[in-house]
């Protein structure tokens, strides 16, 4: 069980399906995520996490996002201690209606496994290497924008646990 943060650099990526051009929507280090009085991913408070701006980029079905990991030293994430909540802004194609949420570590797929409380496989991340620690899929139906221009729904909260802590 992971008792600590992974450090290292947090990278979102957008690939377009038609061209497999990729746009980096964020990139922050995971020590800029505020966990709470207990110093535990369990009381980290959403109101004291960045802001995660409108990205500008709206990715359509079969676009994917990519989440990328750059470790401060080689470690491996324990992806079922991780929590991630990337706001977004989602739009179904058919009636127009616009939902704001949260992608989460059970959206993110890494082979047969996500990251969060379902995760099964950890990942292994080699010391100053991109490491993708998923991929989202965009469903058919939709479009999403990754952030949110308001700040109360567009904060934004990375925890990846270490298995060696």
């Amino acid at each position: 069980m992971a008792a600590a943060q992974e450090h290292g650099t947090v990278k979102l990526y957008h690939q377009d399906a038609d061209n497999g051009f990729n746009s980096r929507l964020f990139e922050l280090n995971t020590r800029n995520f505020r966990l709470g009085p207990s110093e535990t991913k369990d009381t980290f408070a959403i109101d004291q996490q960045p802001h995660l701006e409108d990205t500008g980029i709206t990715a359509v079905p079969n676009d994917k996002l990519i989440l990328q990991f750059i470790a401060d030293a080689a470690d491996t994430v324990e992806s079922e201690e991780c929590v991630i909540l990337i706001p977004i802004r989602k739009r179904n194609l058919r009636t127009g209606k616009v939902s704001v949420g949260y992608l989460t570590g059970a959206d993110f797929v890494n082979g047969a496994t996500t990251l969060g409380p379902a995760g099964t496989a950890d990942v292994a991340c080699a010391a100053g290497a991109e490491t993708v620690l998923g991929t989202y899929t965009v469903p058919e139906g939709v479009v999403v924008r990754v952030g949110n221009p308001n700040p109360i729904n567009g904060r934004m909260f990375i925890y990846l646990g270490d298995d060696t802590a």
